[in-house]
C-alpha cells in the first residue's frame, strides 16, 4: 500500500497550481498525475454513455473547478436515482488536470451521509 504523503483538498491543489505563472502551470499539474486520492465530494451532474456513468462533482458554486470521472453503471446502479448534492466518497487516481477540471480514474464510490468535504492524497 502506498505511503500517505499529504492530506489536500482538491481546491488546495488548484490553488497550488494557480500560484505558478501561467506558462509554468502545466508542469505544476504534472506533479499530481498518478496520485491516489480519496475525496468526499458533492455529486453534481452526470450522464450515461455505453454503460458508463460519467460523473461531475462541482466543489462549490463560486469555484468553476470540477472533478470528473466515470464508473460502470452495472457496478453502481444506485447512481441512477442519486439526487444532486449527495455526498460521495470517491477513491481513485488522478489521470489528468487541466485549467477547469481534475480527471480521475475512479476505483471505488460509496454514498456518504456526511456534508463536510475531506480529501486524502497518497503518493
Amino acid at each position: 500500500m502506498p505511503a500517505e504523503v499529504a492530506v489536500l483538498q482538491p481546491t488546495e491543489i488548484g490553488a497550488a497550481i494557480a500560484s505558478h505563472p501561467p506558462l509554468m502551470q502545466e508542469e505544476a499539474r504534472e506533479q499530481y498525475l498518478g496520485r491516489e486520492i480519496e475525496w468526499l465530494l458533492p455529486f453534481s451532474n452526470g450522464l450515461v454513455e455505453h454503460g458508463q456513468a460519467r460523473l461531475t462533482f462541482y466543489l462549490n458554486a463560486r469555484a468553476p473547478w470540477m472533478i470528473v470521472g466515470a464508473v460502470s453503471l452495472a457496478d453502481y446502479p444506485w447512481l441512477k436515482s442519486l439526487p444532486a448534492k449527495e455526498m460521495l466518497r470517491v477513491r481513485g487516481r488522478i489521470r489528468k488536470i487541466d485549467a477547469m477540471a481534475v480527471y480521475l480514474d475512479i476505483a471505488h464510490l460509496s454514498h456518504e451521509a456526511q456534508t463536510t468535504s475531506t480529501a486524502t492524497m497518497r503518493a
